[in-house]
């Protein structure tokens, strides 16, 4: 289960349809949500959607994703992750001021970028 404060319209989810949804609205108790295979969205209770976690090969390609683009959206970052045992710990650098925070889901980090760059990351599943 997700909690709806933790969610940002844009945030990737597995969600009703058992598939990995993207987060279109959010009331209290409530997500909508729309899978790219499926042409209508669902709303329903928190309790069914949940997290994608985060895995290795997931931040890996983020990270060279985020390199790509560093001439222009993260030119002023430094970035990249490690991974102690079963903990993913993503760190940004921004003038070198380090921020560092173990993961578990694809949500996080894209709330993490958002919330330091103001830009929304794309991740491809």
């Amino acid at each position: 289960m997700i909690e709806a404060n933790e969610l940002r319209k844009g945030n990737l989810v597995f969600g009703v349809s058992n598939r990995i949804e993207v987060v279109i609205a959010i009331n209290e108790n409530s997500i909508t949500a729309k899978s790219e295979f499926l042409e209508d969205s669902f709303t329903s209770d928190c309790k069914y959607f949940s997290g994608i976690p985060i895995t290795q090969d997931i931040l890996f390609k983020t990270v060279s994703d985020m390199a790509d683009k560093k001439e222009s959206v993260y030119k002023n970052y430094q970035f990249g992750y490690s991974r102690k045992q079963k903990e993913h710990n993503f760190w940004l650098i921004y003038h070198d001021n380090k921020i560092s925070k173990n993961i578990s889901y694809v949500h996080e980090l894209q709330n993490l970028i958002y919330g330091f760059t103001g830009t929304e990351l794309t991740i491809n599943l």
